[in-house]
């Protein structure tokens, strides 16, 4: 069953339609997700380039290589627990404030 059973048709001229286009497909949306977002008061951004998610698998790969030399460390007892978990959270914070300001859609006051 369909997850929304109310279909709305509307009439744009030819500008109306390219902006809408435009403005998706920056913000890597359909043009419904799009009009959606905006009902729901969202402030949507353009969806980042290439850069952004090579730096962003990157850091993911660091966390993930910090993780295993951790799980290393602690067998063999050679590794400061609270330094190790100030670095983590320091790099998951990084991460997440990075996703916020280039993935995560704003609310609109």
């Amino acid at each position: 069953m369909r997850k929304r059973s109310i279909k709305k048709q509307i009439w744009v001229n030819e500008e109306e339609d390219v902006l809408l286009k435009t403005k998706a497909m920056r913000a890597g949306l359909s043009e419904a997700d799009f009009i959606r977002q905006i009902i729901k008061g969202y402030q949507l951004r353009e969806k980042p380039d290439e850069r952004f998610y090579n730096v962003l698998r990157n850091l993911n790969s660091i966390a993930n290589n910090i993780n295993q030399i951790a799980k290393i460390a602690n067998s063999t007892f050679h590794v400061n627990n609270y330094a190790y978990n100030e670095n983590i959270q320091e790099l998951m914070k990084i991460i997440t404030e990075i996703k916020e300001q280039y993935l995560v859609p704003v609310k609109k006051e």
